[in-house]
């Protein structure tokens, strides 16, 4: 971004016509604060712009430097108005322009970090009017992603077809729409335009990785899955050879977890824990319904989704590493800490949900801080895991799922851990069976809502109506009504995924027989 500062207004043609009650005053102003701008004391420098335009300098120099002065001080808010005000004054002020877009695109990204969607979309649309070329292309895939976010799909589809329209060669156009909508045997010539682009980007990774994915999808769609496994494959070779995982940390990690509770005093601290009742849990492996089951449930009165909160992941690790801080003290501190979290996020809700998956890993580390609350445990078949995560491309982490070897060793590792706790805590766990949930929703819905003390609504059964913001994978299942295409999935892969079955057979056929017992409760 360019930070040099328009040296004076004199010497710039398009500020001849000025209009200012004191030309001299006014100039002298915007001079000293260019001499503090290129000295880089922008608070100066700011100061003295704003005297200028307080004595009537109305140039889109001053708005200009305004506005890089304020980007320089990571105030980017106001630097993104005084730009728009530089090219409300000169329509063509190229480097505004340039600048102006950069700045939305980059500013947007912390806006979807920070959950101010509305303010991206808003940020978006208002660059769009003065965009154009690579930049106009990006604010239009940037809006379809923070209108998929927001659940308007069908405004992220346009968005997405327009940037198509404008630039037919772009990769990362055909993997968003390949998200953001179901495929069908009608959309050949989609189809084959992916696969012709794949020959022009022979010696370009990152674009062969996007169309991949997107072929991967939508092949799947179609029922092709020979050809959507043989996408996916493709897909995650390239990715698992610039992550790393290692199985053995996450089998050290868990015997660690193991060893603390059942070698040390911890549960004893359970009974001087937090006692609020505010915290709920919905954990399990990815791609087992926990987006879904937190969407259903935060339809419920007084209940509020708190997203997926990365509090535990990040703070039990470091806490059970230095394992002399491992007092009853320092729990204490780390529940009030936690709470005061989901209490700014949560409002006068009684019920505030961290649907963290991962969490299931520190099932006992959050019943030992706040022994009254409850964990929501989602289940679904073994295979559909591995193949669902296998078929995900995540934004962060879970390093494990671009390999199925490593997918099916992860889920088996973790499974002994899960076992565990079930053990210590069971009457502390309400086990969903994704299965159950698809096709006999009511009755787990009210049995569930009934375990937590709430008060059934029928709203429960319309997720798909949920306003809340989305921003994990499944940005698109939870916006529609419950299918069952979901179920069993893994059976169209089946010829292809034999390794997996035989090294997950005991999980497999333990899930089978629970899931059946689970199924008898609901006939």
């Amino acid at each position: 971004m360019k930070n040099k500062p328009e040296k004076s207004e004199k010497n710039i043609k398009y500020l001849s016509s000025v209009s200012i009650e004191n030309p001299g005053d006014a100039d002298a102003q915007f001079q000293k604060g260019v001499f503090y701008h290129n000295k880089g004391d922008f608070s100066q420098a700011i100061n003295y712009y704003e005297k200028g335009i307080k004595h009537n300098l109305n140039s889109p120099a001053v708005f200009y430097n305004l506005a890089l002065c304020y980007y320089e001080i990571n105030e980017i808010e106001r630097a993104i108005e005084f730009f728009f005000k530089a090219i409300e004054k000169k329509n063509n002020f190229k480097e505004a322009i340039l600048n102006c877009c950069s700045l939305c695109l980059k500013h947007g990204k912390e806006l979807h970090i920070n959950q101010r969607i509305d303010d991206a979309i808003h940020l978006y649309l208002r660059c769009l009017g003065i965009s154009s070329g690579s930049q106009h292309i990006a604010l239009l895939q940037y809006l379809a992603g923070a209108y998929s976010i927001k659940g308007d799909i069908s405004s992220a589809i346009k968005c997405t077809i327009r940037s198509l329209e404008l630039d037919p060669m772009h990769a990362f156009s055909y993997a968003l729409l390949a998200k953001l909508r179901k495929f069908s045997d009608e959309d050949t010539a989609f189809i084959q335009q992916m696969e012709l682009l794949l020959n022009y980007y022979t010696q370009k990774k990152d674009d062969q990785l996007l169309l991949f994915w997107a072929l991967g999808k939508v092949y799947d769609d179609i029922n092709q899955y020979n050809k959507a496994f043989s996408y996916y494959i493709k897909a995650n070779n390239i990715i698992s050879k610039t992550v790393s995982f290692h199985i053995d940390r996450h089998i050290q990690f868990r015997n660690k977890m193991l060893y603390i509770f059942e070698h040390s005093n911890i549960l004893q601290f359970s009974s001087l824990g937090n006692k609020s009742k505010l915290p709920l849990f919905i954990v399990g492996h990815n791609r087992t319904g926990t987006t879904l089951l937190a969407n259903k449930l935060s339809m419920l009165e007084n209940v509020c989704s708190a997203g997926e909160l990365s509090f535990f992941p990040h703070s039990i690790p470091k806490l059970l590493d230095k394992r002399s801080e491992l007092t009853q003290e320092r729990i204490q501190k780390m529940a009030t800490s936690y709470l005061s979290i989901l209490k700014k996020i949560g409002g006068n809700a009684i019920r505030v949900i961290d649907k963290m998956p991962v969490n299931f890993v520190f099932i006992g580390m959050i019943l030992i801080m706040f022994p009254e609350s409850k964990i929501i445990y989602c289940k679904r078949h073994p295979l559909d895991i591995c193949l669902s995560n296998f078929f995900t491309r995540y934004e962060l982490g879970n390093h494990f799922s671009y390999d199925l070897n490593n997918i099916a060793k992860y889920f088996k590792e973790y499974e002994i851990l899960i076992k565990y706790w079930h053990q210590l805590f069971r009457p502390k766990i309400f086990t969903v069976y994704y299965e159950n949930l698809i096709t006999n929703t009511e009755q787990v819905g009210k049995q569930l809502v009934n375990w937590l003390n709430l008060e059934w609504n029928d709203h429960f059964l319309n997720h798909q109506q949920n306003k809340d913001m989305v921003y994990t994978s499944s940005f698109c299942q939870v916006r529609q009504k419950i299918y069952n295409s979901s179920i069993n999935r893994w059976k169209n892969y089946e010829h292809l995924i034999g390794d997996i079955k035989d090294y997950l057979s005991n999980e497999i056929k333990e899930y089978e027989k629970d899931l059946l017992t689970d199924a008898s409760r609901y006939a």
